[in-house]
């Protein structure tokens, strides 16, 4: 069995008519490589064969009538540190990356809420481990658009600021679902520019606003072009470029609701919501196979 027959699981009364027991999911893991398929015996070097234990498999070892040692399926998988059956782990994992919310995961798996939180957050951290593998976005001929965007409080200090500002530094790369995200101590040039050139591809052409960190983009990359946003929208240069932050923006309305949804979360797990955001946009509909590719056991 590979990998997309599980990620073309979109629900999870499929998973359940697909895998009506524990052990049919154990043996169609260990096919599809999310569990290591064979064992050798640390004290004998013998291989280790499959039983089943209260409805359980696991892998022994046995040297006449004496056994030599036993392991765990999940042993050397993502899983192994888990306390939930594989069924109950694989159904969360569907069930996150269906955008189930955590009361209705809660109510379909009858998990407590602390343990559903906790899944969650090892999730976005496959994202975050899956976002740092990106190459830089951008290229000859690319067009890079960037911003950067206030989460909490309200941009430019505008009207009453309930919680400290956090600014979140963003590109997305036009015509394509390409992008980083990622938040910010401040706005200067000597923050953004070295986040830029490392995200960037320096033969790109660089769109922004006139904000004035941007002053020097143009001595790193191939082009730079700006918009004033207080008299304009678009605008044409002499060659004909659409100098707009159309793409930009509509990545940010994508994005923007789910990353309110977050700000009841600590600062310190922010980053992992926008890792999560990123890799969603950029992997479209490859993105259950791409997690289950990251968290495939290497043999």
């Amino acid at each position: 069995m590979s990998l997309s027959k599980f990620s073309g699981i979109s629900s999870l009364t499929d998973f359940d008519r697909e895998f009506p027991t524990e052990q049919t999911l154990i043996h169609s893991m260990m096919e599809a490589g999310l569990l290591k398929g064979k064992r050798t015996c640390k004290k004998c070097a013998r291989e280790m064969k499959l039983r089943v234990r209260k409805e359980q498999l696991e892998w022994r070892c046995r040297i006449g009538k004496k056994d030599c040692s036993c392991k765990s399926v999940k042993s050397g998988s993502w899983f192994q540190s888990s306390n939930l059956s594989l069924k109950t782990s694989m159904k969360m994992l569907i069930a996150w990356v269906n955008r189930y919310s955590g009361l209705q995961i809660e109510k379909e798996l009858s998990i407590g809420h602390t343990t559903v939180v906790d899944w969650k957050n090892m999730f976005r951290g496959i994202c975050a481990e899956i976002e740092l593998m990106y190459p830089p976005i951008g290229g000859e001929g690319k067009i890079v658009e960037i911003d950067e965007t206030c989460v909490h409080g309200r941009k430019y200090g505008r009207g009453k600021v309930m919680t400290e500002q956090l600014w979140v530094y963003e590109g997305v790369e036009r015509g394509s679902r390409r992008s980083f995200m990622g938040i910010v101590p401040d706005r200067s040039a000597r923050t953004l520019l070295p986040i830029l050139k490392r995200h960037v591809d320096s033969r790109s052409t660089i769109i922004s606003d006139q904000w004035k960190s941007y002053a020097t983009i143009k001595n790193h990359f191939q082009r730079h072009e700006t918009i004033n946003h207080s008299n304009q929208f678009q605008r044409f240069a002499d060659d004909g470029l659409d100098v707009n932050t159309n793409s930009i923006e509509a990545l940010w309305t994508r994005l923007k609701d789910p990353l309110k949804k977050a700000n009841g979360t600590s600062d310190e797990l922010l980053p992992s919501y926008i890792s999560e955001k990123v890799v969603r946009e950029r992997e479209g509909d490859n993105f259950f196979f791409r997690i289950l590719e990251h968290i495939k056991v290497r043999q």
